[in-house]
């Protein structure tokens, strides 16, 4: 990776970040949901999948669910997705 390409990411990451602290998250209306859809764009810019589940009568505070990528297991030689609990 240059440093050219590390710099553009670095900025990404900053600029993500910065938009989730901006975020009213800790009291309001639907407020963890708000963050959760905004993890969601940004899966989607980057072309992950992503879903938004939530517990029975919890729907106001919701988990995103990543998918990036398969992995090889060497032991039962199988390919899995990596799945991220968010």
């Amino acid at each position: 990776m240059t440093s050219t390409e590390s710099s553009s990411l670095t900025s990404s990451m900053v600029s993500f970040l910065c938009d989730l602290i901006r975020i009213r998250s800790v009291c309001g209306i639907n407020a963890e949901r708000l963050v959760a859809e905004r993890i969601c764009v940004e899966c989607q810019s980057l072309k992950l999948k992503c879903d938004l589940v939530s517990a029975p009568d919890q729907e106001h505070r919701p988990n995103v669910i990543v998918t990036a990528g398969m992995s090889h297991c060497s032991v039962d030689k199988q390919i899995y997705q990596s799945t991220y609990l968010l």
